[in-house]
């Protein structure tokens, strides 16, 4: 499955955009929705995802935004590991009583690390409540890419909680191509080219279209 991501939009378009789509990620924290567009946005019948990231509002504002996010009828909320413990055991409450499945997500803007320390980022989300597990990493190399894709490898994963594993930037590309065919939930892609939310990210549109050539099936 390909979950379209989706930055800097206008409210009208994202409505229009949630009618079309199977699976989409609102970065919240590149919009400044109120609450009430919050709750339409999030009580439509397509599958979401809340995502905002630290930075953009107060870490009690952020919060807010995703508990109302929750209510309202998210599928799935983002929450990154050094999230506060509080809010943390907060917002898995909330999703628990409204059927919300928590992706829990670290990013690495710098490197890929060793397989050891992707080990254990990956224990550490399965620890703090994950549903799924999101592992984000620089790539610098090739290497990187087989060290980061190894963890599929790891302990036999399928029958531990499901794994996003995805390389950021230029030369992290495959692996965006690949999770799904290794047992990823799904991959993530821009709505077009130049719609990125993160580098390295590819198209909708291009995704669809490698996977219809080497698996046969219109995903």
């Amino acid at each position: 499955m390909i979950c379209v991501s989706i930055g800097k939009i206008n409210y009208p378009d994202l409505l229009f955009l949630l009618n079309n789509e199977q699976l989409v990620e609102i970065r919240l924290d590149m919009n400044d929705f109120s609450d009430d567009e919050i709750r339409t946005i999030f009580s439509s019948t397509a599958k979401t995802i809340a995502t905002c990231r630290p930075g953009t509002f107060t870490e009690t504002e952020r919060i807010e935004k995703l508990k109302t996010c929750i209510k309202a009828g998210a599928s799935y909320v983002d929450l990154e590991l050094g999230t506060d413990e509080e809010y943390l055991k907060e917002l898995r409450t909330l999703s628990g009583e409204n059927e919300c499945k928590i992706i829990i997500s670290c990013h690495d803007q710098k490197k890929t690390p060793s397989i050891s320390e992707l080990k254990k980022i990956y224990e550490s989300c399965s620890e703090k409540g994950a549903d799924i597990v999101k592992i984000a990493c620089n790539i610098i190399s090739g290497s990187d890419n087989a060290r980061l894709l190894s963890l599929y490898d790891f302990e036999d994963l399928s029958e531990k909680i499901p794994l996003i594993a995805i390389g950021m930037g230029e030369k992290g590309k495959i692996t965006r191509l690949a999770v799904p065919l290794l047992g990823a939930p799904f991959t993530y892609a821009s709505l077009n080219d130049g719609k990125e939310t993160a580098k390295g990210q590819i198209s909708k549109s291009i995704l669809k279209e490698i996977y219809k050539l080497i698996t046969d099936e219109n995903n």
